[in-house]
């Protein structure tokens, strides 16, 4: 069964790239510019995943954290940001994991992998 996605990305361009990007990974994926709509829709689907920008317009990620892991739902945040990681408020929120853009199709198989959400990779490196 194909994993159920839900990315939250401001940015056109990179919400575009990553929904392909996870598509091609086998992911069903529902992609949102903005988390107005993101509780409403984890009330009404179930996702194995939330993928979050940490700035949004309407809401932060660390919000988006909240109600994820209220749906009992992994949730990765995606920031710009180098120095993301050193942000009590984002370290306190309890993010399964932080990336920082850009990612690579690479990187996104890892996320998937590391989760079960999709199988190793036969061409996956050794660890």
């Amino acid at each position: 069964m194909s994993p159920r996605i839900l990315l939250i990305e401001d940015n056109d361009a990179v919400r575009n790239v990553l929904t392909r990007q996870l598509e091609m990974l086998g992911a069903q994926v529902c992609a949102l510019p903005s988390g107005d709509g993101v509780k409403r829709e984890l009330d009404r689907v179930r996702y194995d995943l939330v993928i979050a920008d940490l700035h949004l317009p309407d809401c932060s990620g660390t919000d988006i954290a909240r109600f994820a892991h209220a749906k009992q739902c992994q949730v990765i945040l995606l920031s710009g940001d180098h120095d993301v990681t050193r942000n009590p408020s984002v370290l306190s929120a309890g993010f399964d994991e932080i990336i920082v853009k850009p990612l690579t199709l690479d990187t996104l198989r890892r996320v998937l992998e590391s989760r079960s959400l999709i199988p190793l990779s036969p061409l996956a490196p050794e660890s």
